[in-house]
């Protein structure tokens, strides 16, 4: 049914077999057909039936997809009408189940043949036209169950070829799913006497409006309109009162008319502004550029939520939680929190006042972007619990120049991979200690252009305290950050040092350390000079006026089984020293004066380089 080499959707199936009645009655809403579908096509995978492609999509290889027309000859039929040498139907052949169309639609609507027993047609069209369906064209086909009609010439607007729907189109009294994709419809109020209609799909289509008429269709389940032109009238004035719809996917369809959304108790929803990759197994989504829901929907639907983008929000929330969402809810569904413009949000989540246990939120939550939030002063007002934001992957916050603090209270991060601060200029520090513990599979640390952040790690021990901590802890490795091995820090003039080390085997997959224009940074480690750095690949230093060395110059600790001292250090300027040797090694932009390196132990192995190795400052100039 399919063209060669054709990449074909899990969706797409799930219509098809929704269209044939494939299922029965053995499911009673859509997404029972669709986890069907998903075994089914295992099935066929793992037997080498079809290909596995991108984005969940599956391919006939050309020998399976010639065997099953082969098999199923007599009601398979494809029509290639730009191949003059094809064979032409016999008028008298009723045995045709499933057709599929290329080329002119003037030659599909021309063509004799007994379409009483077809039940899908797909229809390729190859050229740009402009056409009217004949009255008995559908008056041929009245089994249809399924169609789909699609121009392949492009998403151009001004290349949508145009197809008007005529009266006749009611006689299609079977059909069940109506799939249209890069064609002008225009009026499409014909459809509300379609009464089997389950689906109606349109994508890259222009429509005069969403008609009212669709509301009487009693076996409506599912709506898409993905990157539609709807001309007049807000659409959703029409969908909120189709009774009977469970999934509703509102792409990049939004016009002038859309004001206030209401939206019923759906069991799917994708409404999207934008061009997000969203996975078809996220059953409930909103990305939208403007919140164009009233308070109470936004509050019911955030409660289910996976995925949430907004861009613009004006409706005055100081928090999500309790504010939004109940604290005993947590908002533990959402896998994805994107927030951007929202100029009254001072946190996530308060619970400062209130009297209850500590709550566990965001339990589900993989990614957290936060962008352009002017008076957001932290993430948490209060204590959560200590497993709240334990799948939390991605961290990435940026122009919010009011945030002070990420995390008041000690938090399980197990599964951060990458964080990433950017312009948050009261922003004093990033971890607690017990915090920053958990970073086991932290790969990328990045902050830049933070003017008051004075430490990444920040503690109320003294030095020796917290290493007698981190060597008695639960945590038998004795290590932080084992995974690390991307450091960038720029603009942070009133850091001192980048990260502390307490443990020989802190750091050991550390690549890259990039630092720049950090006036009082002395240090890049605060502490522990006794390390192995065996991946660094590169370090590049810049416009660091007070920088000393890679380690201070002397530390003490009375831990248990452990004495790290460091000896006196000579001055050496150019350095030399057999200690370094390192691939790829940058410092300049600035007078460089260390006080020595002789005994700071770095042997990183790299076999084909000279131990003998130079650093030299360069000053003058810099391409950053």
């Amino acid at each position: 049914m399919f063209l060669e080499d054709e990449e074909i959707s899990i969706e797409i199936l799930t219509r098809l077999g929704i269209g044939v009645d494939l299922f029965g009655e053995d499911y009673s809403i859509y997404e029972d057909a669709r986890s069907r579908v998903v075994v089914a096509k295992n099935k066929l995978l793992d037997s080498c039936l079809l290909l596995e492609k991108r984005e969940e999509n599956v391919q006939m290889h050309d020998l399976v997809r010639d065997v099953a027309q082969w098999i199923a000859n007599k009601e398979i039929r494809a029509l290639n009408f730009s191949n003059k040498n094809q064979k032409p139907l016999d008028e008298r052949d009723k045995n045709i189940k499933y057709l599929l169309s290329q080329g002119n639609l003037v030659d599909l609507f021309s063509f004799r043949f007994d379409g009483s027993r077809v039940e899908i047609l797909i229809v390729n069209i190859g050229i740009y036209d402009s056409v009217e369906v004949p009255v008995s064209f559908f008056e041929n086909i009245v089994g249809l169950r399924v169609m789909n009609i699609r121009y392949n010439g492009g998403w151009d607007i001004e290349e949508r070829t145009t197809l008007s729907l005529p009266q006749s189109i009611q006689s299609l009294t079977n059909i069940r799913s109506l799939i249209v994709e890069n064609v002008k419809l225009g009026d499409i109020s014909i459809l509300g006497s379609l009464q089997s209609l389950e689906t109606l799909d349109l994508t890259n289509c222009e429509i005069d409006e969403l008609p009212l008429e669709i509301t009487k269709l009693e076996k409506f389940r599912l709506l898409n309109l993905n990157t539609c032109e709807i001309r007049s009238n807000d659409p959703f004035e029409v969908i909120q009162i189709c009774s009977s719809l469970e999934e509703l996917y509102f792409c990049r369809s939004f016009n002038q008319f859309c004001q206030e959304i209401t939206l019923p108790t759906w069991l799917r929803y994708h409404l999207i502004e934008g061009f997000p990759k969203i996975n078809h197994s996220i059953s409930k989504c909103v990305y939208l550029e403007h919140n164009y829901f009233t308070e109470a929907t936004f509050k019911y639907v955030i409660q289910t939520l996976e995925i949430l983008y907004l861009g613009e929000n004006k409706k005055g929330w100081r928090n999500l939680i309790p504010k939004i969402v109940p604290v005993e809810q947590g908002m533990n569904d959402l896998i994805e929190l994107r927030l951007a413009n929202d100029p009254q949000l001072q946190c996530l989540v308060d619970t400062k006042h209130i009297d209850s246990q500590v709550p566990n939120v965001f339990s589900k939550l993989v990614v957290l972007h936060l962008y352009k939030m002017e008076n957001l002063e932290e993430l948490c007002n209060g204590p959560i619990s200590f497993d709240s934001l334990n799948n939390l992957e991605e961290l990435y916050i940026k122009f919010c120049n009011h945030m002070q603090s990420l995390f008041k209270c000690s938090l399980n991060l197990c599964n951060l991979k990458t964080m990433t601060l950017t312009s948050c200029s009261k922003l004093v520090s990033v971890f607690e200690l017990s915090t920053c513990r958990s970073l086991v599979l932290l790969e990328t640390l990045e902050i830049t252009y933070c003017e008051q952040l004075r430490n990444i790690i920040t503690n109320e021990s003294r030095v020796d305290d917290i290493v007698e901590k981190i060597l008695d802890g639960d945590n038998n490795n004795n290590s932080i950050f084992p995974k690390l091995k991307v450091v960038l820090i720029q603009s942070c003039p009133q850091l001192q040092f980048i990260l502390p080390l307490f443990s020989t085997r802190d750091l050991l997959l550390l690549e890259t350390i990039i630092i720049r224009d950090c006036d009082k940074l002395k240090y890049i480690f605060g502490q522990h000079q006794d390390v192995e750095l065996a991946s660094l690949k590169l370090l590049q230093l810049c416009d660091l006026p007070n920088f000393i060395d890679i380690f201070p110059e002397s530390y003490h600790s009375t831990s248990k089984g452990s004495s790290y001292i460091s000896k006196p250090k000579t001055e050496l300027d150019p350095i030399k020293s057999n200690i370094f040797s390192w691939r790829h090694t940058c410092c300049y932009g600035y007078k460089y004066k260390l006080k020595g390196i002789t005994n700071t132990k770095i042997p990183l192995v790299f076999e084909d380089q000279p131990q003998d190795c130079s650093i030299s400052m360069v000053t003058t100039f810099s391409y950053f």
